[in-house]
């Protein structure tokens, strides 16, 4: 999994944009999160998001009664699973390229 972020970020787009990217590929696939506490060690960054999504988030947070960080990182993982298969490949692509 490590690798697969580290391939993204190496490319261009900004880490934000590739965050919201795979987080929103992740709410298509919402049924295959699991959304875990945080690693004690764990850093809280930021991102920006589409208020649409934003609002879906906001929504997972309050159902799962996790914090936005670890929701959006769920999220973030079932989006890398399916980041070739979706209709937003084409997008994570670009943003890589």
């Amino acid at each position: 999994m490590r690798a697969n972020v580290d391939l993204l970020v190496d490319g261009p787009g900004l880490l934000g944009e590739i965050v919201a990217t795979l987080a929103e590929v992740g709410l298509q696939y919402v049924e295959e999160a699991v959304f875990a506490p945080s690693p004690a060690d764990a850093v809280p960054t930021w991102t920006r998001l589409p208020r649409s999504v934003r609002i879906k988030i906001d929504d997972l947070v309050k159902a799962t009664s996790r914090n936005i960080g670890d929701v959006i990182a769920a999220l973030v993982t079932v989006g890398l699973r399916h980041r070739n298969t979706s209709a937003h490949g084409a997008q994570q692509e670009a943003l890589m390229t």
